[in-house]
């Protein structure tokens, strides 16, 4: 069956919006007690107080992303160059936005959203978990992968073409976000570049896992102890290289592949 939709867009929502609407209007921000709501952390108190307030917080955003237009958002501008660039059409064109789930940029998502319908694009969203220190990094990644990724893939066996909007959210779920969205088949990737303001289209090079890591790596959906471990790779050293790269961990039960290794193992080879 062919793709329901030719085009799907991948962008990863972040809190620029709330950052541009305290600059435009801060004693209205500052009125409600959310003075650097952009940069609140997920375990902010104020993230409640933000909850409490949602829906009469949601239809401001709203009315300033139609007043505002693009511009409100680090999202919606280098959406709208790409869409003009490549020629897509609303009723084309699939946004798939995800965002944490903390209040503030569940609050940016869903304006964002709601932008993106009222001009006729069709638009999915999804949540990932927030990650409130190193330890849980891996946990969202593994999310990201499940909810993000796993639709990516979908998309391509349906013959949509994938493009990746680089531009927003965080640097380090961004970057991951492209290596595992070309992974699963993306077709390009693209950034709206700071200095001179415009989109620019990032080398879209096909990847794949090295066929003899994924040998490797499928050794180790399951624990191993260090010596058969050892006996799996080859040697201490190469055991020590996959480590290094972040495709395996070590604790006090043995050797396992990470958990997003694990996931995306599991998606590219259904």
């Amino acid at each position: 069956m062919g793709a329901l939709y030719r085009f799907v867009h991948v962008i990863p929502i972040g809190t620029s919006l709330l950052g541009n609407y305290q600059r435009d209007y801060p004693s209205k921000v500052s009125g409600w007690g959310f003075d650097g709501w952009d940069r609140w952390a997920p375990d902010d108190s104020r993230q409640k107080k933000l909850c409490d307030r949602y829906s009469d917080v949601l239809n401001e955003l709203i009315a300033y992303i139609s007043v505002k237009g693009a511009q409100a958002s680090a999202e919606l501008l280098p959406f709208e160059r790409a869409c003009s660039l490549f020629g897509h059409g609303a009723s084309e064109t699939l946004t798939i936005l995800y965002s944490t789930q903390t209040c503030n940029a569940r609050l940016a998502r869903e304006a964002v959203a709601s932008y993106l319908r009222e001009r006729g694009f069709h638009v999915a969203e999804a949540e990932i978990r927030s990650t409130k220190s190193a330890e849980e990094f891996e946990e969202g990644l593994v999310d990201l992968v499940d909810k993000v990724v796993r639709l990516v893939i979908d998309w391509k066996k349906k013959g949509a073409m994938v493009f990746i909007n680089a531009t927003p959210g965080f640097k380090a779920e961004a970057s991951f976000l492209v290596i595992a969205s070309l992974m699963a088949g993306a077709d390009i990737v693209y950034y709206m570049h700071e200095s001179f303001r415009d989109i620019v289209i990032l080398p879209s090079i096909p990847l794949e896992i090295k066929r003899e890591y994924m040998g490797i790596l499928t050794e180790f959906l399951e624990y191993r102890d260090p010596r058969e471990a050892e006996w799996i790779v080859g040697s201490a050293e190469r055991l020590r290289d996959l480590e290094i790269r972040g495709l395996i961990k070590r604790d006090h039960k043995g050797y396992i592949a990470r958990k997003w290794i694990r996931k995306l193992l599991e998606l590219t080879r259904m």
